[in-house]
C-alpha cells in the first residue's frame, strides 16, 4: 500500500492554486480526533443547527491489477468504503449527530478545498461480499458509471434517513471526500469540507413526540451517546444525568428456581431486576410486545432470555434465508435497526445446561481469581483471506486488534492464523487460561473454519473457570435455532467434571456474515474496551457488542442491517468483563445507618464509576456510582423505616467486589454542617476552615472535610453538639475547588455532605510603579491577582553610572493582600550618570522584575517614563 501525505505534495498544491484547486487548512476550535488524526472533525452547535468541519490529512492507494492494468483502491484511514458493486471503490466519512425530535434536516456544503490528480485509475468495488466466498475468487466488473463523463458520486455531503437511538433522534452525516471522473481519469481529493446541518421544516420519519428531552438516562447509554454522536455535549440541551439501568429476565417456567441466585445477585449488585415466566407472555410476537410495553412503562436496559429457541422463542427475519434474530427484540423506539436495549440469552434445553451458565456468570463477577495472570492473556484467530474493512486481510485485522490489546492491560495475545493455525493450538492456549478471543474468518454452525476448532474441541477443554469472552466474525456460529448445540451454545454449556469450561460469553451470528462491516464492528468493540476514547469506557458485554454494531451501521448503512439483526449475545448482557488481575477496593463508609435515612454515602478513593448498592433480603433498596473523586451517594427508592441489617455491595471494573453488613440504628444524624473560611488564596499555603452543626439528640459530633482535590481529613472530634471545629489544607495547583464537610454522631449516624464552599487558588499577580525623586527611588507594588502575596524579598539596584551611595537596597514584605498595595523606598542614592534601574520582587510562587532607564544627578534620581 502506498501512502500519500498532503504535506509531501506542498509544491503540487501550490501549482493547483493557479488552476483553481484551493487548500485551506482548518486550524481553530475544538477538535474530535479519529484515525490517528488522518480525519479531524470540529463541531459547533447553536440552537438546531450543527456546523461540522472536516480536515482530511491524507489518503492511501492500494494497487489492484485488472486485465494487466494497474488500478487503485482508495482508502482514508479507518473510514469505510461504499461497497457498491461495479462502481469506483472510494471511501466515505460517516458520523451520527443528534437532531431535533420532529425536524426535517437539510445539509449544505459551506466551503471546501481540494487537490486534483490526473491519470488516476480507480478500481471498481466487488460489493458487500458474504464470507461464504473468497474475495480473491470474485472477478471485477465495471458499472456503466465508468462510461459517464461526470463526477462520482457527485454529492460531497448527504444525510441518511433519521433514526432513533433510545432517547434521541439522530441522523448520519455522510461525506464523500473523493470525487472521480472515470472518463477523464481525474480524481479530486477534498482536504477540507465545511457543512451545515439545519432545520428545514417538519418531518414524518422516525419522529419523537414529547414536550422535553429526558433529564436522566441510563449510564451505559449516556457513554454510548458521548462516543456515537459527535455533537453530544455541545449543547446544554443534551446534558442529562446518569442512572443505573434495569433488567428483565424472561425464563422458561421450569428454569425459574434455578435462576433465583442469578436474580438475587443482580439486585444485590445494583441492577434493578425483575423475572417473569415465558408462559405468562406467549409467543415471539407477544414477547416483542411485552418487552416494548415494559420499556415504555418502567424503562429497560437489559433483557435476558433463559432457554433455547424451543423454550423461549426467537424472532425471525428473511434476508438470505430465514434467520433467528434475538436483537430484533431490542428495536423499541422508531422504525430502525439501532438497539434501544441490550439483550442476551442463556440458551439451555435442560437445567444442567442452564446451571453451568448461571454458575460461571456468578463466579466470574463475584469471586474473581486472585493474582491470576490469564486475565491478561488473549487469543487472535484468523484466516489469511480478504481484503475486508480498511483494506485488511483477516490476519492483518486481528493482528491490529492484538496490538491494541498489548498496549492496554494484556501481556500476551496468541497469533493463531492460517495456514499454520491448528485446533490443538487453540486448545493448548485455552487450557493455560485466556480472557478474550477475537476470531475473523470462515465459520459454520459448529466450528471455526480457520484451525477447524469445533464443538468436540470445546467439550474436551480443561480451562476450568478460566473463561474468555469471544467476538466471532464468522458465518453461522450462532445458529442456535436449527441445531441441538450450535458453536456459540457449546462454548456456554461446556463443563469438565462439573466445573464450567468454554467461555463466559460469545458474540456470534445466526446467519452468513459479510466481509467488511463485521470487521468494523469488531474493531469498534476493541477500541471501546481498550479505552481509545477519552473518559468513555464500557465494560458490560452487551454494551460492548451492540455499540460495535451501531458503529458498523453508521459506517456501512442499511446494507449491514441484517448483520445487526442476527449477531447475537450468548450469555449475560450485563456481565462486567475482566481484562486484568483483580485488585481490592478501598471502601470507606459508616457502619451504622440511621432509621429514616434517604441516602448513604460511600468513599472509594481513586475509583470512578464504582457501582455501590444496598439491599435487604435480596431486595434492592438503592444504588449510586462513584464520581471522579471516588465519592458515591446511594439514594434509596424509599426512606428506610426498619431496624434490620442491610448489605452493601461495591463493584468496579477489574476489581474484587466489596461486601459489608450495615446496621440500622435509632440515632438520627446531625444537621448538614456549614463551612466558613477564605474564598481565595495562594497555592502551597495552608488555610484554615471551620465547620459547625448540631445533633438533634445532642450527641457528640465528628467532622470530615473534603478539600475538593481528591483528599480528605480524618474524622475530627468528637466535640459537643453546636461546637465548631477547624481543618486546614494547602492546595498545590491553581484552580477552583469545592470544599465540603459532613458530620456524624458518636452512634455513627452521618449527615449529608454540605453544599460546596468554593475556594479559588492562584498565584499573586504583581505590578510595579517606579517613581524617582530627591535622594531615592520609590516603588509601589500592586497585587492585581486574587491570591495574596507573602514572605516577599525585594531589591532595588542601579547598574551603570557613578554611584557613590545606594547602588543596591534590599528588604522584605510580610504580606500583600489580593487587591492591595505596598510601597518600598531605596536607601539614600548619590551619584552621577545614566543608569538602568532594576526592581526584583520574589517570594513563594511569585517572581517579578522590571527595568527602567534613568539618570542620577548627584542627589536627584530621574526615572524615564515607559522604561527607556
Amino acid at each position: 500500500m502506498k501512502d500519500i501525505n498532503v504535506k509531501k505534495i506542498l509544491v503540487f498544491s501550490i501549482v493547483m492554486l493557479l488552476v483553481g484547486a484551493v487548500f485551506i487548512p482548518y486550524t481553530s476550535g475544538e477538535k474530535y480526533f479519529r484515525n490517528n488524526e488522518i480525519v479531524i472533525i470540529n463541531v459547533s452547535q447553536y440552537d438546531d443547527t450543527t456546523d461540522i468541519n472536516y480536515e482530511i490529512n491524507g489518503f492511501s492507494k492500494s494497487p489492484i491489477i485488472i486485465n494487466d492494468i494497474e488500478y487503485s483502491k482508495i482508502l482514508i484511514g479507518e473510514e469505510s468504503n461504499l461497497l457498491l458493486t461495479g462502481k469506483p471503490d472510494i471511501p466515505n466519512i460517516c458520523r451520527s449527530i443528534l437532531i431535533p425530535d420532529t425536524a426535517k434536516m437539510r445539509i449544505e456544503v459551506i466551503d471546501s478545498s481540494y487537490i486534483e490528480y490526473n491519470d488516476v485509475l480507480i478500481a471498481p468495488s466487488k460489493g458487500d461480499l458474504p464470507r461464504s466466498v473468497d474475495p480473491d475468487e470474485i472477478p471485477y466488473e465495471f458499472d456503466e458509471v465508468y462510461n459517464v463523463d461526470e463526477w462520482y458520486p457527485g454529492d460531497i455531503a448527504k444525510l441518511r434517513e433519521p433514526y432513533i437511538l433510545r432517547d434521541y433522534r439522530s441522523q448520519v452525516v455522510e461525506i464523500y471526500p473523493i470525487q472521480y471522473n472515470p472518463v477523464k481519469k481525474l480524481m479530486r481529493f477534498y482536504t477540507d469540507i465545511e457543512v451545515k446541518v439545519f432545520k428545514n421544516g417538519i418531518d414524518n420519519i422516525n419522529i419523537i413526540s414529547r414536550d422535553n428531552l429526558p433529564d436522566s438516562i441510563d449510564a451505559d447509554f449516556k457513554l454510548i451517546y458521548k462516543n456515537h454522536f459527535i455533537n453530544f455535549g455541545k449543547s446544554e440541551r443534551y446534558d442529562p444525568v446518569s442512572e443505573q439501568g434495569n433488567m428483565l429476565i424472561i425464563t422458561y417456567d421450569s428454569f425459574w428456581n434455578s435462576m433465583i441466585p442469578y436474580f438475587q445477585w443482580k439486585n444485590m449488585k445494583g441492577i434493578p431486576t425483575e423475572m417473569v415466566n415465558v408462559s405468562s407472555i406467549g409467543d415471539a410476537n407477544a414477547i416483542k410486545n411485552y418487552i416494548a410495553n415494559y420499556y415504555n412503562d418502567y424503562g429497560l436496559t437489559y433483557v435476558l432470555l433463559v432457554g433455547d429457541a424451543a423454550q423461549v422463542p426467537t424472532l425471525y427475519i428473511s434476508q438470505y434465508s430465514s434467520s433467528a434474530t434475538d436483537p430484533s427484540y431490542s428495536y423499541i423506539v422508531g422504525n430502525d435497526n439501532y438497539q434501544d436495549l441490550f439483550i442476551g440469552r442463556f440458551s439451555a434445553q435442560n437445567i444442567e445446561q442452564l446451571e453451568t451458565q448461571i454458575e460461571r456468570s456468578l463466579e466470574y463477577e463475584k469471586y474473581p481469581q486472585q493474582d491470576a495472570e490469564w486475565y491478561q492473556k488473549g487469543i487472535g484467530i484468523a484466516s489469511n483471506q480478504g481484503p475486508g474493512d480498511d483494506g485488511e486481510y483477516d490476519d492483518e485485522h486481528i493482528d491490529n486488534i492484538r496490538e491494541d490489546l498489548l498496549a492496554y492491560t494484556y501481556t500476551e495475545v496468541d497469533q493463531i492464523y492460517d495456514p499454520q493455525g491448528t485446533s490443538s493450538m487453540v486448545t493448548d492456549a485455552l487450557n493455560e487460561g485466556r480472557s478474550t478471543i477475537n476470531y475473523c474468518g470462515h465459520g459454520s454452525p459448529t466450528s471455526w473454519g480457520s484451525t477447524g476448532f469445533n464443538n468436540n474441541d470445546i467439550n474436551n477443554l480443561e480451562n476450568d473457570n478460566m473463561l474468555p469472552f469471544i467476538s466471532s466474525v464468522a458465518c453461522n456460529n450462532g445458529e442456535f435455532d436449527n441445531y441441538d448445540a450450535c458453536f456459540a451454545e457449546a462454548w456456554l454449556r461446556a463443563t469438565n467434571n462439573g466445573e464450567p469450561t468454554g467461555a463466559i460469553g460469545v458474540f456470534a451470528s445466526t446467519q452468513s456474515q459479510s466481509w467488511d462491516p463485521p470487521m468494523d464492528a469488531q474493531d469498534e468493540i476493541i477500541d471501546i474496551l481498550v479505552e481509545s476514547y477519552n473518559d468513555n469506557i464500557r465494560t458490560s458485554f452487551g454494551a460492548l457488542c451492540f455499540e460495535g454494531t451501531m458503529h458498523m451501521m453508521d459506517e456501512y448503512g442499511s446494507g449491514c442491517y441484517d448483520e445487526t439483526d442476527t449477531w447475537t449475545v450468548f450469555g449475560d448482557p450485563s456481565l462486567q468483563v475482566r481484562t486484568d488481575s483483580p485488585e481490592d477496593l478501598t471502601v470507606e463508609h459508616d457502619e451504622l445507618m440511621p432509621i429514616g435515612a434517604e441516602f448513604f454515602e460511600v468513599e472509594i478513593p481513586g475509583v470512578k464509576n464504582a457501582l455501590c448498592a444496598i439491599s435487604h433480603g435480596y431486595e434492592l433498596l438503592g444504588y449510586g456510582y462513584s464520581d471522579e473523586n471516588g465519592h458515591a451517594e446511594v439514594v434509596f427508592f424509599e426512606v428506610i423505616e426498619f431496624m434490620e441489617d442491610v448489605k452493601l455491595v461495591v463493584t468496579a471494573y477489574n476489581k474484587n467486589p466489596y461486601y459489608a453488613d450495615l446496621q440500622i440504628g435509632s440515632s438520627y444524624p446531625p444537621e448538614i454542617p456549614t463551612i466558613d473560611g477564605p474564598i481565595s488564596g495562594r497555592i502551597n499555603k495552608t488555610y484554615q476552615f471551620t465547620a459547625q452543626t448540631t445533633d438533634p439528640e445532642g450527641d457528640q459530633i465528628f467532622y470530615k472535610f473534603d478539600w475538593g482535590d481528591g483528599t480528605y481529613t480524618d474524622w475530627i472530634g468528637p466535640v459537643t453538639s453546636g461546637t465548631s471545629v477547624s481543618g486546614s489544607h494547602a492546595w498545590s495547583e491553581i484552580g477552583e475547588y469545592e470544599v465540603k464537610v459532613r458530620a456524624k454522631d458518636i452512634e455513627g449516624a452521618g449527615s449529608k455532605w454540605s453544599d460546596a464552599y468554593t475556594v479559588i487558588m492562584d498565584i499573586p499577580d504583581l505590578n510595579l510603579r517606579m517613581k524617582g525623586g530627591l535622594f531615592n527611588i520609590k516603588t509601589t507594588i500592586i497585587n492585581e491577582g486574587i491570591a495574596e502575596a507573602d514572605n516577599l524579598n525585594w531589591e532595588i539596584s542601579l547598574e551603570g553610572g557613578i554611584i557613590l551611595l545606594g547602588r543596591s537596597t534590599t528588604g522584605t514584605i510580610t504580606n500583600i493582600s489580593a487587591g492591595g498595595e505596598v510601597s518600598i523606598i531605596s536607601n539614600l542614592i548619590l551619584g552621577l550618570g545614566e543608569v538602568n534601574i532594576r526592581i526584583i520582587i520574589s517570594g513563594p510562587d511569585c517572581y517579578v522584575n522590571k527595568d527602567r532607564g534613568g539618570k542620577v544627578l548627584l542627589a536627584y534620581v530621574h526615572v524615564n517614563p515607559g522604561g527607556e
